[in-house]
């Protein structure tokens, strides 16, 4: 909610996609989708609960700690 407050302040387009668990039938395996939030072009992956963001952008991918995000616009 404070991500869209921002960015309907900054006029900024912005995507939230909720993660999921994805259990692979027949099998004991589950794997976990994080959330995925797309800002423009770049998307930035994180898990609740966690403290770390990924983020995926051209040719690059970095984990940052949450005090240390800084959001390109």
């Amino acid at each position: 909610m404070k991500i869209n407050n921002l960015c309907r302040f900054l006029n900024i387009e912005n995507k939230i996609i909720n993660g999921n668990i994805l259990n692979i039938e027949k099998t004991n395996i589950a794997y976990i989708e994080p959330y995925k939030l797309k800002i423009n072009n770049n998307e930035y992956l994180f898990f609740n609960g966690s403290d770390e963001v990924n983020y995926v952008g051209v040719n690059r991918y970095y984990t940052k700690k949450e005090q240390d995000i800084d959001i390109e616009i």
